[in-house]
């Protein structure tokens, strides 16, 4: 599945990627631009825009396994915010719960679910052996002093052989490479302390929704520095099959 805002801007979003004939189900998959997010303001002036299932880096197949949100965050209140995976929630339309997977839980989760490419090369012993007849007779002269003498040279036969042992590499073997998952870890969204007039970029990542899941909303949370009021800005996407 992937999602699209509920808003007319997420619109340009669907039809943008129809016409690519994107069929990862990822927005901004390949070269494609990153997409217009869904952008929403708090009271205090706070920024946040979100984009879901969009993810350019690497490996291209995140979105398999979870689902990745680019997240901005803009702090244009006069005070520092507080942010935290327990203040980060996504709903769908039948209360299931998802909560925020940390880059590390990503980056293993990948690791063990992805098949493994092998390469190694090893040497084996080959052996040559040849075998070789030759035949020579007739009659012949030796000339001397005081007369001659006859001789007849009668068939021979010999057997030779060149077996060296030696090594030289077979078809390939192979060995484990893990997948490069760097990018997982380096894009995550950081959180924490976020300062007046700072602005914060990077990744979440959710557990992908069950199959009857046809709509999901992100709940994001901050605190002001000094304040136990927390502020939630919510974001509805409705889900669509991947084409």
């Amino acid at each position: 599945m992937r999602i699209k805002s509920l808003h007319l801007s997420t619109v340009i979003i669907i039809v943008t990627l129809f016409a690519t004939g994107c069929t990862s189900g990822m927005y901004g998959g390949g070269q494609q631009a990153q997409p217009i997010p869904t952008t929403m303001s708090g009271e205090d002036g706070v920024l946040i825009a979100v984009t879901p299932s969009y993810w350019p880096w690497s490996p291209k197949n995140l979105g398999d396994y979870v689902t990745p949100y680019y997240i901005r965050i803009t702090n244009n209140s006069a005070k520092t915010i507080i942010l935290d995976y327990e203040d980060i929630v996504l709903f769908d339309q039948f209360k299931n719960q998802y909560t925020p997977l940390s880059p590390d839980t990503v980056a293993s989760i990948f690791n063990t679910s992805t098949p493994t490419a092998y390469q190694r090369d090893y040497s084996y012993p080959r052996v040559s052996v040849g075998v070789g007849f030759g035949f020579g007779g007739g009659y012949g002269r030796r000339y001397g002093y005081g007369g001659y003498r006859r001789g007849y040279y009668g068939p021979r036969v010999g057997v030779y052989g060149y077996s060296p042992v030696y090594y030289s590499p077979p078809p390939a073997a192979y060995y484990s490479q893990p997948v490069n998952t760097s990018d997982i870890l380096t894009q995550a969204l950081p959180l924490g302390p976020v300062h007046p007039g700072a602005t914060i970029t990077g990744f979440l990542y959710f557990r992908n929704v069950t199959e009857q899941a046809s709509q999901v909303t992100l709940d994001i949370g901050y605190n002001a520095e000094g304040s136990t009021k927390e502020n939630v800005l919510s974001f509805p996407f409705d889900l669509t099959l991947r084409p």
